[in-house]
């Protein structure tokens, strides 16, 4: 009888079955390596021609670098092509590229701003020199009102807003709309020590302008907030 009772016992514990709770799966933790954003290089210098320049342009106008190195980088490349190009067409699509890499956080403005104040006492191209005070406009607005640059681009703008090019006039105006529209550049004080009439009075001569366009760009500069 014991042992029937021992074998009895054995196959009830045999029988028994034992669930275990079930276990969270285990969290693998993935490296991920993040990827160093290549220094792009338009290599200009390779180029044969105007229309192949323009070509890789416009490719970085749809690819402008994002982070202060890789747009610092691209700015060096075209500044240096800039001073060797001589197609106007290239060197007016390069100097409005500079308003697209002067809005990458971190780039150096100030080494922008001087370049194109240097650029506007040595360019011979109207519509270039028309082109570098639209750049201007973009770039100052990345500049306090009260930065020493927002005077020096107004002595710029009047110093060529008597330009015989109705282009370069007319960017010259609205550069100075864009200024005078600072808290520090009020439209009834001096236009700039070279101009002892106030702003207002400027623009309102540049009202009667012989060329249509020329009045357009004096008014609207008149009438900026």
């Amino acid at each position: 009888k014991m042992a029937a009772k021992l074998k009895k016992r054995a196959l009830a514990e045999f029988s028994h079955v034992v669930t275990e709770e079930p276990q969270p799966p285990i969290k693998r933790l993935r490296l991920v390596q993040r990827s160093v954003t290549p220094v792009i290089s338009l290599n200009l210098s390779t180029a044969g021609t105007a229309q192949e320049v323009l070509f890789l342009l416009l490719k970085l106008e749809e690819n402008i670098p994002s982070d202060k190195d890789g747009v610092e980088s691209m700015y060096t490349e075209l500044s240096d092509h800039l001073s060797v190009e001589k197609d106007p067409i290239v060197r007016c699509k390069i100097t409005s590229l500079f308003a697209r890499l002067a809005l990458v956080p971190g780039f150096n403005i100030q080494i922008l701003a001087d370049d194109l104040l240097t650029r506007t006492n040595i360019e011979t191209s109207h519509k270039v020199l028309g082109q570098l005070f639209i750049t201007m406009q973009t770039v100052s607005q990345i500049f306090s009102p009260s930065s020493p640059y927002i005077q020096r681009f107004m002595r710029a703008a009047f110093k060529n807003v008597s330009n015989s090019n109705h282009q370069v006039r007319s960017s010259c105006l609205q550069l100075i709309g864009c200024l005078a529209s600072c808290e520090q550049q009020r439209k009834d004080t001096p236009a700039s020590p070279d101009w002892p009439v106030s702003i207002q009075e400027v623009l309102t001569r540049y009202i009667s302008d012989a060329d249509p366009r020329v009045r357009c760009s004096a008014f609207e500069a008149m009438v900026s907030p």
